[in-house]
């Protein structure tokens, strides 16, 4: 087995059991909408945390903090990419409290510069979806 398909298969494994979870599915929504807006800098995606967008301004400032463009799947997709289950890790990481984790996660996808950025849109996830 070639490593490529190694990559394939992790991204593609499915839990049938597994649920999405609800912040997954409306980054989902949302990250189709912003393949037809403008991407914007963490910076101007904080006016929409104001506005309880948390989602929408993470999905339109994260390929800008990324070292890489995302991978987000369409809604309704069986499993997650392994930009999706970062995203997961680092928001358990930052629910708990595990600082250490959080920063290591961060430092293998974010460019420099962005952490601070990242964790404030991450933190407000929390509270546009309790208010959802």
């Amino acid at each position: 087995m070639t490593m490529l398909s190694t990559a394939r298969r992790h991204e593609t494994d499915c839990n049938p059991d597994m649920v999405e979870p609800q912040w997954l599915s409306h980054l989902r929504y949302a990250t189709l909408e912003c393949r037809v807006s403008q991407y914007c800098p963490p910076s101007a995606a904080f006016a929409l945390l104001g506005d309880g967008k948390a989602v929408e301004a993470l999905a339109r400032a994260l390929p800008n903090m990324m070292a890489r463009r995302p991978k987000i799947w369409p809604p309704g997709t069986d499993g997650r990419s392994f930009d999706e289950s970062w995203l997961e890790a680092c928001r358990a990481a930052l629910d708990r409290g595990d600082a250490a984790s959080l920063r290591f996660l961060m430092a293998r996808q974010l460019t420099p510069g962005s952490a601070a950025a990242f964790r404030m849109l991450l933190s407000g996830l929390q509270p546009d979806l309790d208010a959802a």
